[in-house]
Order: C-alpha cells, then structure tokens, then sequence
C-alpha cells in the first residue's frame, strides 16, 4: 500500500473574527436510501484518489446525487443551541462526530419527523454560523443516525418545548467539509 505524504505548511490564525455555533435555519437532512451516489473524502493513502493538502484531506469536493424525486430536508432549530464534537476513539483513532441539534416544539410535525428518521441511516448538512461552511456527518461506508432524541414538554406555563436530535457518525475526518451541490427535497 503506497503511503501518500502530504506537506502542511500553516495551521491556525488566517481567520480575525472566528465564532462558533452552527446556523440554526441551515441544518439538512436525508435518508441514505434516497442517494444515486454519496461522495467522500479523498483518501491520504493507498489507491485511488489522493489528497494532495491538508485542505482536501478534510473536504468533499464533489456533488452528492438523489435518487430523482429526492434531496435533502432542512431542519430549523433553535438559535445558539446546536453544536458539534468530534473526538478522537479506539486504537484506530477514529473520530466520533455527535451533532446535537434542538428543535423549537414538540408539535405534530417535529414527532412524526423523529419517528421517520429514528431507524434510518443519514447524511447530514450542518452550516457554520461563522464561516458559513457545510461539515457533513455520514459518509458511504458509515452512514449517521439519531443516537439520542428528547422531546420536553416544559412543566410550565411559560416554559419552552423542545425536541433535541443526537446525530453521530465515525469518520477518519472530524466532520469533513461539503462544497459540492445541495440539493432541496422537491415540493409535493
């Protein structure tokens, strides 16, 4: 297996103004079934297509295909609510992405959504509040899923309910970036 050696120069400070925290209105959504074909990370080593900077080693480049009739289904969750980690686990040193995601509501639609994603295997799009860059959780040898959900009924009056997503994936990538295509679920 060749061993591929990719030169990183710059790590860290080109950015004045980083912040944090994902767009709460930016969050989408799609079963593994309804894609054609699913684009990954290059790989770092052995064959195939190869990284060539630390840059491409961390990102999708290419555009995610739907099945026709399908695309990705958007998700408005709460502002400064949501939030991702990604650290390293096992001897492998994997990384375990976990998107935590709280929806406004525990209404009809938030239910029924959680009980059609609960079982399903996923690919997810959560965009960057600061950068405004997609981070994917899934991938096509290891899809994302719901590990975690709560739906609160706030025991009072002005209280706020809330239904919370756990998302998780394990990657070789803390949560790769996507820069291909979106693709929207079409209307009725």
């Amino acid at each position: 297996m060749a061993k591929h050696t990719i030169k990183v120069e710059e790590i860290g400070g080109a950015i004045l103004e980083a912040s944090g925290g994902f767009s709460h209105i930016d969050i989408l959504i799609a079963r593994f079934s309804d894609f054609a074909t699913i684009q990954d990370v290059p790989g770092i080593e052995g064959d195939g297509v190869l990284a060539t900077s630390a840059i491409e080693a961390a990102t999708i480049a290419g555009d995610h295909a739907f099945t026709v009739g399908f695309g990705f289904a958007r998700i408005t969750a709460i502002q400064d609510k949501n939030g991702l980690e990604s650290p390293l686990i096992g001897d492998a040193k994997v990384h375990e992405n976990k998107l935590n995601v709280i929806v406004k509501g525990s209404d009809a639609a938030v239910i029924g959504a959680l009980r059609l994603y609960k079982n399903e295997r996923l690919i997810v799009l959560a965009r960057e509040a600061g950068s405004g860059s997609y981070r994917q959780l899934g991938h096509s040898k290891y899809a994302a899923e719901i590990i975690e959900a709560n739906a609160k009924v706030a025991p009072e009056y002005e209280g706020e309910n809330t239904t919370m997503f756990v998302i998780r994936d394990k990657n070789h990538v803390a949560a790769p970036f996507y820069t291909g295509t979106i693709t929207m679920q079409p209307t009725a």
